[in-house]
C-alpha cells in the first residue's frame, strides 16, 4: 500500500484544505507542549499539570480535525483511484497515532505525578 504511487493532484487537493494546515500545526504543537511537559516535570510535578492538559485538550482537536479531513478525502473517491484514496486516509491516520502518543505520554507523566516521583 506504501510502495504505490499516491496521486499528487489528491495531495494537492488535501494540503488546499485549511484543515490540513491545522492539522499539522496542531501534530507539531502537541509534539512540542510534550517535550516542555517534560522539562517542567524534571523542576516541578504541579507545573506541568497544564500543559498536560493542553495536550489532551490538543489531541481531541486533532481528532475533530482528522474526521473533517477524512471526510473531505472520501468525498473525493469519484476523482481518484482507490488506492491514492486509502494512501491519504492511512497518512492522516498515521499523523493521528502521532498525537495519540503524545497524549498516552502525557497520561504517564500525569500517573508520574500523581505517584509522587517528581
Amino acid at each position: 500500500l506504501i510502495e504505490a504511487e499516491v496521486s499528487w493532484e489528491l495531495l494537492r487537493y488535501l494540503f488546499s484544505q485549511p484543515e490540513m494546515r491545522e492539522y499539522i500545526n496542531i501534530c507539531v504543537e502537541i509534539t512540542v507542549k510534550l517535550a516542555e511537559a517534560i522539562k517542567v516535570l524534571k523542576l516541578s510535578g504541579l507545573k506541568a499539570i497544564p500543559i498536560l492538559r493542553e495536550i489532551e485538550d490538543l489531541e481531541e482537536k486533532a481528532d475533530e480535525v482528522k474526521s473533517i479531513l477524512t471526510r473531505k478525502v472520501l468525498s473525493q473517491a469519484g476523482k481518484f483511484d482507490l488506492l491514492s484514496i486509502l494512501q491519504v486516509k492511512e497518512m492522516l491516520y498515521l499523523l493521528d497515532n502521532l498525537c495519540d502518543s503524545a497524549e498516552d505520554s502525557s497520561d504517564k507523566i500525569l500517573l508520574i505525578i500523581a505517584k509522587g516521583y517528581s
